[in-house]
């Protein structure tokens, strides 16, 4: 209500790259992330005339101690120092949607265009799936 009544602010959401496309290993989390997506989006198209930015971030795999825990291909992981300086620089530049890698996010999104067969496929053969750890 604040930012309404000002005509101004910015809040941003993170989701995850997860929320573009359902993992077999953790479609929970999947599904979770989309709803993120889909909420931020929402929001931001019911916001824009008010000048109210919404960004939702997509962040991939980066290094911390949840990432930690997890075991398996991390396509092109980052440090959390640099993961952090991206998802910073989407914010100041009011970003409506950044997916960080943005490498993965596009290859993610190219998977949905196809049929769901190959797409299950092609994530089976490039071991784009995780299992959780033992963890410390």
């Amino acid at each position: 209500p604040r930012f309404q009544a000002r005509r101004a602010g910015q809040f941003a959401l993170i989701a995850s790259l997860a929320a573009l496309r359902g993992m077999p290993d953790h479609p929970a989390y999947s599904a979770s992330k989309a709803g993120v997506l889909a909420y931020g989006e929402g929001v931001r198209a019911a916001l824009r005339t008010n000048g109210i930015a919404v960004s939702v971030i997509l962040p991939g795999y980066f290094a911390s101690a949840l990432d930690d825990q997890w075991h398996g291909p991390k396509p092109l992981a980052m440090p959390l120092d640099r993961m952090a300086d991206r998802v910073a620089s989407a914010i100041r530049r009011r970003v409506g949607r950044v997916s960080i890698p943005r490498r993965l996010g596009l290859a993610l999104r190219l998977l949905a265009l196809l049929p769901s067969g190959l797409g299950d496929r092609l994530i089976a053969m490039n071991r784009l799936t995780y299992q959780p750890g033992d963890g410390p």
